[in-house]
């Protein structure tokens, strides 16, 4: 009987020896909420006087935030900034390529408070003026094809420093468009659902169809390009290729099947266009 002792406790020794401390953080975790532990300060940074508009300024810092960790690898999305890279985590910081992202507040199998270190209101050293971040454990997604949070599926978020070809700005758009079809198809298949705040483009989902919105500077896709002109660009081209799209018959079984034929067949139209370049 001892030595049964004896062989267990060797195997639970092994079995710890050999487990990856970031392994308690493998999956997708989505943002779900914000707390600060003085808002006063957060209403005077973004100059708000009603508490309903704080997630008016907040979120585009924010973006649709989650942090995806899978084989020690890991994506982080907040706003128009992605980060992808090797994922380090102990007791008290996350860090993605060596660099640290949040600080872990308190860890739970299910849900996990981080305070984000890259905050603008977070560089100064007054702890009052911290914001802390909760994310929950997605518990149904699972690492395949659609993963949509990988760097495959992200390439357009780089932002253009630098006057593009037309060739490079539809390149762009088609990976955008690619980005919202494979969320959709993922999203849709998950929870027989998809919020749409997901989906970086200028159009309305409605429950029986898709709008194509008015050019506005404004909107958050198109503040990928680099001016005025290169934006306009990718608009003209969008607008097209949704104008050959509205043409089709497709056959759907509902509204989120439609979905994703309408956004499959305006990435393939972006996919086919080839613009000749003049020297």
């Amino acid at each position: 009987m001892r030595n049964n002792i004896f062989l267990l406790f060797i195997a639970i020794v092994l079995v710890s020896c050999n487990s990856d401390p970031s392994s308690k953080w493998a999956g997708k975790w989505n943002y779900s909420s914000y707390s600060a532990k003085d808002i006063r300060v957060l209403y005077a940074y973004f100059n708000i006087k009603k508490s309903g508009e704080i997630d008016e300024y907040l979120m585009p810092l924010i973006g649709v935030d989650y942090l995806m960790v899978n084989d020690g690898k890991a994506t982080n999305l907040s706003g128009l900034e992605y980060v992808s890279g090797n994922f380090t985590a102990d007791d008290k910081y996350i860090s993605i390529n060596g660099e640290k992202i949040y600080e872990i507040i308190e860890y739970k199998r299910s849900t996990v408070k981080l305070k984000p270190l890259k905050l603008q209101f977070n560089l100064d050293k007054n702890p009052e003026n911290d914001i802390t971040l909760t994310f929950e454990r997605d518990k149904l997604y699972k690492i395949d094809s659609l993963d949509y949070t990988a760097p495959k599926y992200n390439k357009w978020r780089k932002l253009a420093v630098d006057k593009e070809d037309s060739q490079v700005i539809i390149n762009r758009l088609a990976q955008q468009v690619e980005y919202a079809r494979v969320y959709f198809e993922k999203e849709s298949k998950l929870r027989n659902q998809v919020k749409t705040i997901g989906v970086e483009l200028p159009f309305q989902f409605y429950g029986n169809g898709i709008a194509l919105e008015k050019y506005n500077p404004t909107q958050k896709w198109i503040n990928y390009y680099y001016d005025f002109d290169d934006q306009q660009i990718a608009y003209d081209y969008l607008a097209q290729a949704f104008k050959e799209t509205v043409r089709k018959d497709f056959k759907s079984k509902d509204i989120l099947d439609y979905d994703r034929q309408v956004l499959k067949s305006i990435e393939d139209y972006l996919k086919s266009v080839k613009v000749a370049t003049t020297e």
